[in-house]
């Protein structure tokens, strides 16, 4: 059925933006209609950045006719302004923001259908994102390395981030919560504080380009791809490494760098689920790994038949779902189920795909066309993440140019949870080879029978298809978890001579081999056994190479099946397997059976030889691959009709052969006389021809696939003897490492004789060379010793004779010296001389006056001294005067003095007191100063005679006064 509009509606609307600045998306009704959700499929819009072209009667034109290629389109995050009535599964409350070459800006609102030029930054934009926190706001990388942050409403610069990056970013992941964002370049990435916009964090590759960096669902990690293919997981607060994962241990394809294979548009080939489960990646390759970030482990190595030979450019996550979108370097973009590695649906019409970018809830795809990059087509796929409600593909309202809207739904087999899925496809829809393979049985239009059909028609599966195939014809069922079980016990013991043996020029091969032997081996003893297995092995792994987990399941599959009672007779060849043959080439053609009897070949030499190598040593690689396309459709005892029919159609070249030699050259050859395609039509018609009774499909089993969930036990060998070979060769080994051990202590022991031998012969030779220069050295240093006594002769005579020269002259200095410093020492000690006697002079005067100095001290403290001595004698005086003036007036009549005596006597004594009072004032007796001081006499006084004997008495009493003498003034 179709989706969408049929062809009699109107194709989708088409936008021109070149020669305007803002304007309505869609007409009112149209517009109405989208928003609305009706449209659950197909195209929505058609924008292209060129100008309108207007039609008249007479003639067409183009306002601006000039096409700009769009270099990148996203979406923002979901609006929170949208009305109510737009909240609902169909609503388009997101934006759209688009960059073109020459550097203009556009965003697309289409909950308000309205688009507007918001910047003309004149450079053109490699990536872009919208802020997580603030989503009105798109930061936008430009090719001349910096980044520009511009409001989508205000149309204003919020931001513009020097060029930090030394090439131009590539690709730009915001933060789900917090002020961040990374732009990547193939040099480095950036992590910007989109706040503060400033630099936060610098992440290089140690030898590598940086690929991409995002951030985890949560934001708490951040998961960097690098160009060598290390995948690590960072704490995007602390840095500390979570998880480092290396795609060399999976066997992938080889990274292309960027620069090589990417042509920008700000594609990522790495993207983490919502729910923060899931991982993949799909860089510079067409396999894709899924990781579970939650265990850290492999989940799935998906190999995209569709993209072979070619490399996954981009992928997405659709929504909040497991649905991955792929897009390949050829444009094709198709959609896998990553949690349960099942295809889901592809986009496929004339028009491919250079970029895309899905909406936040997964539902509207934007598409950049890889022939016309002017051009951005929305698609609606709605019912990629409804597959209950879908049942068929079909195409949006095609147009003359181009109809690429065709959406192809598949739906898992209830039967088969592999990867096998079913499609239901319209009776008229031409069907690819790759639609067909994917269809399961209930589909009712892809068997073992219809690929046998035309496996008959065309002779073999194309190569682009056949690994696809094979996995289809046997079921496989990808049990990851026994198979990475097996790998982890690494190299078999039995697998590691295999290199000196089997000598491979590709190192890849090499390792694949010895990663599907060491399992082998691991899985069932008998496979260390067999040293014809790795000609069994490694057609299979040659074809597998890219995806050898299959290889392996390939190859268990068959030897389960294909080599049934083979190894029951071991180490015997199988005989029933042979006599089975044998019967087969009796009853077909029995003369040429009893020409091998006659001539002494068994069946172990013409059916054997080739059986055990699968046909590997006489046929070409493209033959083997043909001949196995048949065989794994016809089931496993086609084998044995080919065997016979590969006789048969050599009758002539065999009935001419007598020789065994000759018998086991044409066995283990090619044999180019007869195709091989002529060979396997011989063997269908020797097939029909065949009764049950002698047919092989009686005496085996049929076709059984290996079962899921883990690997069945294989024990169709003789247990004993492969038990006892086991034990055996393990005591082999252990005597081959004891003998390993003894032959190099041996050889060590040997070594180090030989070491000694080559060391004495090197010595003697040594030792007759050294006794030889010694000799030499002897006479040498003799003759030098000679020269050496004559040369210090001279230089004792010349040494003497400048040492006698230097001892006059030192004589002559020395002479010359004391003289001067004779001279130089009278003049020094005459003015010492006058120096000393200058302060002995000065020394002395000092003394002198510091003596007079104090004896003149002394003399005025004496006579300080006597003086306040004198003042008590004087008042004694007074006193004793007074007295005596009293006795004399008491006593006055009768000593017989008058009164008038008596008066006359104390007017004199007050004279006498008022004198010596101004004698004491002037003289300053009182003060302590040094005058000259004569003590007045009373009896020079005017007294009368008793006054004189009173005093001399007083006198001869003890008078005070002393006399004074001075000495040396």
């Amino acid at each position: 059925m179709r989706l969408g509009s049929t062809k009699d509606e109107n194709p989708p609307r088409r936008l021109f933006i070149g020669d305007v600045k803002s304007g309505a998306i869609w007409k009112t009704f149209e517009w109405r209609k989208a928003v609305g959700g009706h449209v659950k499929s197909g195209s929505l819009l058609r924008i292209q950045n060129a100008g309108q072209a207007h039609h008249t009667a007479s003639r067409s034109t183009r306002t601006n006719h000039r096409t700009v290629p769009f270099t990148c389109v996203g979406f923002s995050k979901e609006m929170t302004d949208s009305s109510p009535s737009q909240q609902h599964q169909g609503s388009l409350t997101f934006v759209m923001g688009a960059v073109d070459q020459r550097g203009y800006v556009w965003v697309f609102e289409f909950s308000k259908n309205k688009f507007w030029l918001i910047a003309r930054t004149g450079v053109s934009g490699t990536c872009m994102a919208f802020n997580s926190v603030r989503r009105r706001e798109l930061i936008i990388g430009l090719s001349d390395n910096s980044l520009h942050c511009y409001n989508i409403d205000t149309c204003q610069l919020i931001a513009k981030l020097p060029a930090y990056h030394n090439c131009a970013p590539h690709q730009m992941a915001v933060h789900p919560t917090r002020p961040l964002a990374i732009s990547t370049s193939r040099t480095e990435g950036i992590l910007w504080d989109t706040e503060l916009w400033e630099r936060k964090r610098l992440l290089v590759g140690a030898q590598s380009g940086v690929r991409q960096a995002v951030f985890s669902a949560d934001g708490s990690t951040i998961i960097s791809a690098f160009a060598d293919g290390s995948i690590l997981l960072w704490n995007v607060d602390t840095f500390n490494l979570n998880w480092k994962i290396s795609l060399e241990r999976f066997g992938g394809a080889p990274l292309i760098p960027y620069e090589e294979h990417d042509t920008g548009f700000g594609r990522s080939s790495m993207a983490a689920s919502r729910n923060g489960e899931i991982l993949v990646e799909a860089g510079g390759s067409s396999t894709v790994f899924v990781w579970n970030l939650a265990e850290k482990r492999l989940m799935h190595e998906i190999l995209v038949p569709t993209f072979e030979g070619k490399r996954i450019v981009q992928v997405d996550f659709l929504g909040d779902s497991n649905i991955v979108a792929l897009l390949s370097d050829g444009g094709d973009l198709l959609f896998i189920d990553a949690a349960e590695a099942r295809f889901v649906g592809k986009l496929e019409g004339k028009r491919k795909f250079i970029s895309f970018a899905a909406s936040p809830n997964g539902r509207l795809l934007a598409t950049v066309f890889l022939d016309s990059t002017s051009t951005i087509g929305l698609v609606r796929v709605d019912k990629l993440l409804e597959p209950q409600k879908c049942e068929g593909v079909g195409d949006m309202a095609e147009q003359e140019e181009a109809s690429f809207e065709m959406l192809e739904e598949t739906k898992q087999s209830e039967a088969d949870e592999g990867l096998r899925t079913t499609v239901a496809v319209a009776p008229d829809q031409a069907k690819t080879l790759y639609e067909l393979v994917d269809m399961g049985p209930e589909a009712k239009t892809l068997s073992r029978s219809k690929l046998k059909t035309f496996l008959s028609y065309y002779g073999s599966y194309p190569d682009k298809y056949r690994t696809l195939i094979w996995r289809f014809l046997l079921h496989l069922p990808e049990n990851r978890n026994s198979y990475e079980s097996l790998l982890e016990q690494g190299t078999h013991p039995s697998v590691k001579d295999f290199r000196k043996h089997f000598p491979l020029k590709s190192g890849r091969s090499l390792k694949s081999m010895e990663r599907v032997l060491s399992a082998l081996a691991y899985w069932s003893p008998i496979f260390e056994s067999l040293d014809y297995l790795p000609s069994l092995v490694f057609p299979f792994v040659k074809i597998f190479l890219r995806d050898m987990f299959a290889g392996f399941e390939v190859v268990m599959t068959v030897l389960v099946n294909w080599c049934q009672k083979w190894w029951e007779y071991y180490p015997n060849p199988p005989i029933e397997c042979l006599n089975v043959i044998e019967d087969l080439l009796a009853f077909h053609d029995g003369a040429l059976l009893e020409h091998f009897v006659h001539c002494g070949v068994k069946s172990q030499i013409y059916a054997w030889t080739m059986m055990q190598s699968f046909f590997a040593q006489i046929l070409s690689g493209s033959e083997w691959s043909m001949l196995w396309d048949h065989f794994l459709t016809n089931g496993p005892d086609f084998l044995y009709y080919f065997v016979v029919a590969f006789l048969k159609s050599h009758r002539t070249a065999l009935m001419g052969i007598k020789n065994a030699k000759d018998f086991d050259f044409f066995f283990t050859r090619p044999n180019p006389t007869i195709s091989a395609l002529h060979i396997i039509r011989s063997t269908y018609a020797l097939q029909r021809r065949t009764p049950d009774s002698v047919s092989p499909s009686s005496f085996l089993e049929p076709f059984l696939p290996i079962p899921k969930g883990e690997y069945p036990v294989f024990n169709a060998y003789p247990e004993f003897i492969i038990d006892y070979q086991c034990r055996m060769k393990e005591k082999i080994r252990e005597d081959e490492a004891e003998l390993g051990r003894r032959r190099k202590m041996a050889d060590e022991i040997t070594q180090l004789t030989e070491e000694l031998r080559r060391d004495k012969r090197a010595w003697e030779s040594a030792d007759w060379k050294m006794n030889e220069m010694v000799e030499r050295w002897w006479e040498q240093m003799m003759g030098d010793e000679a020269n050496h006594r004559e040369r210090q002769a001279r230089l004792d005579a010349m040494d003497k004779e400048q040492r006698a020269k230097a001892m006059h002259n030192i004589a002559e200095a020395r002479r010359s010296f004391i003289t001067n410093h004779l001279d130089t020492t009278q003049r020094h000690l005459a003015n010492l001389a006058k120096a000393i006697g200058n302060n002995r002079t000065a020394l002395d005067s000092a003394v002198e006056n510091g003596i007079n100095s104090a004896r003149f001290t002394d003399v005025e403290d004496e006579w300080v001294k006597r003086g306040q001595e004198m003042m008590r004698v004087r008042e004694v005086v007074k006193d004793v005067d007074r007295m005596r003036l009293e006795r004399l007036v008491k006593n006055a009549r009768e000593v017989g003095i008058r009164e008038t005596d008596i008066d006359d006597i104390l007017l004199r004594r007050k004279r006498l007191n008022e004198y010596h009072s101004v004698s004491d004032g002037g003289n300053g007796l009182a003060k302590g100063k040094s005058r000259a001081w004569t003590p007045v006499s009373p009896l020079s006084s005017p007294v009368k005679e008793s006054e004189r004997e009173a005093s001399t008495r007083i006198s001869r009493e003890g008078s005070p006064i002393k006399s004074v003498t001075f000495e040396g003034v």
